[in-house]
């Protein structure tokens, strides 16, 4: 069905338009420079004449029964005009508002017969709410791996359900299904992991889906998907190009984790400084040995010391370089964007240089072709003895085998792995540190910089954005394929 909505001209003038707000230039009628609209399709300008002027004589005889002649011509025919565009934007209001701006044309307190401006004013407000109305789309979201959100249950799907303007029809369970009366629809599967040909047929009848960190095949999802909502920053498990073909945007939120992710960086930091976890694991062996001797751990402060941030000119990386200061830590930077000293850092002219001078390399990057195992043995040869490798952004940017021999050749003092190549790692993977072979100098995370409960809510909040403006068809943000 074809849509045609009306954009506001001069305050009073219409002109008819269709498409909505994304199509304005497809315009029905032009204006020329004597100010009269030139009608470019007389198959829609003939029932809408006829309509004019039925309305009109409709006006002129509750003026005749009335009995009133001394009325503003000027101010009829504003408001004629506005009250017809209203009409086919708002049909429930139109008998009311017809009613009110022909009488408003000879109210005992208006001696010229003039339209008041409130009036007018508020006509057009109902227009542009019209207007708003019109350009809204049904929108069928489902979130296809819920529970790797909220594996715990303390995230609120609010805001979501708000933005379609549905409310719950019960559920539970392994899918949980939301409506309202305009039909927008919210599903939401339970589980964490399922394969693409499993969202891909999850997908089915839905026109935006939400997704995290899951891979998604685009050739496999039906002909509906209009939208994918990746619920994170990184979005490599998508091939944008192909859904860009396909005409399907693609979302992110890129700043959602700003201090969770900066926070577990400077955790890694205050962690290895003073031997923390190392200590922890030595005790749970039953060493007790560090108690009165605690010779050949490392324990040092931090003032003075580098920190080097590979790609952390972004919003992350700045956070950290921010706590790092609050710790007289010298903060640098490698990064195609960051050429220049700033306030906040200092850069490094070049990817070896920083891991040769950094006392803390931290990787900020995004996985992609150029950056997969860069961080390879030879790069990581560069590094000093006595440095740390903090990994918070994508596993496979270090060549994971290389990292493993460095580590068995004690070529670092330690690395702290918050992301890895696979997720978990293999059963027989040695970063599990089967027998000790790193002698407790790797520390691993399941992926946790996200995950804490805020961080987690102000991601969802975030996609409802986006589901927001999908819905009410504006720009929507952050489109990752544009």
């Amino acid at each position: 069905m074809k849509r045609y909505n009306f954009e506001e001209r001069d305050n009073y003038s219409l002109c008819l338009t269709r498409g909505g707000r994304k199509k304005k230039e497809k315009v029905l009628s032009k204006r020329t420079k004597s100010g009269f609209g030139v009608p470019l399709s007389l198959s829609l300008f003939a029932p809408s004449l006829l309509f004019s002027v039925s309305v009109c004589v409709f006006r002129l005889s509750i003026i005749t029964l009335c009995g009133r002649k001394n009325f503003s011509l000027s101010s009829f025919v504003k408001s004629h005009i506005l009250l017809c565009g209203t009409f086919y934007l708002n049909r429930d209001s139109f008998i009311s508002l017809c009613l009110k701006t022909t009488t408003s044309l000879f109210d005992d307190d208006n001696d010229k017969g003039e339209v008041k401006e409130e009036d007018i004013m508020s006509s057009s407000s109902a227009a542009k709410n019209a207007i708003m109305r019109s350009n809204k789309m049904i929108a069928n979201v489902c979130v296809v791996n819920a529970g790797r959100l909220d594996f715990d249950g303390k995230l609120n799907l609010h805001s979501i359900t708000q933005a379609l303007g549905v409310s719950s029809s019960g559920g539970g369970g392994e899918e949980n299904n939301i409506k309202n009366k305009n039909i927008n629809t919210l599903t939401a599967h339970q589980d964490s992991s399922p394969s693409p040909d499993v969202v891909a047929e999850r997908s089915k009848g839905h026109n935006c889906i939400v997704t995290k960190e899951i891979e998604i095949d685009i050739d496999l999802l039906p002909t509906s998907v209009k939208l994918i909502c990746e619920a994170g920053t990184g979005f490599n498990n998508i091939d944008i190009e192909k859904a860009k073909k396909r005409g399907i945007r693609v979302t992110n939120v890129p700043e959602y984790s700003t201090e969770a992710m900066s926070h577990l960086v400077i955790t890694s930091i205050l962690n290895s400084s003073a031997s923390m976890i190392k200590q922890q694991k030595m005790l749970e062996r039953n060493e007790r040995a560090h108690f009165t001797n605690f010779s050949g751990l490392p324990h040092f402060e931090l003032e003075g010391k580098k920190v080097g941030l590979i790609g952390g000119n972004g919003t992350i990386g700045k956070r950290v370089c921010e706590l790092a200061k609050a710790f007289r830590m010298k903060p640098y930077v490698y990064s195609r964007s960051a050429k220049a000293k700033t306030e906040l850092y200092d850069v490094y002219q070049s990817l070896e240089e920083l891991l040769s001078e950094s006392d803390f390399v931290s990787v900020h990057c995004p996985l992609n072709d150029a950056t997969r195992g860069m961080l390879d043995y030879e790069k990581l040869s560069l590094m000093k003895p006595t440095s740390y490798l903090i990994n918070t952004a994508r596993g496979a940017i270090c060549n994971e085998e290389d990292l493993i021999q460095i580590l068995k050749e004690k070529k670092i003092a330690g690395a702290c792995l918050d992301v890895q190549t696979k997720e978990p790692p293999d059963e027989d993977s040695l970063l599990w540190n089967p027998g000790n072979v790193f002698d407790d100098n790797v520390t691993l995370t399941p992926h946790i910089g996200w995950k804490r409960v805020e961080t987690r809510q102000r991601l969802i909040d975030s996609v409802a954005e986006r589901i927001k403006e999908f819905v009410d068809g504006e720009d929507i943000l952050n489109v990752v394929n544009q």
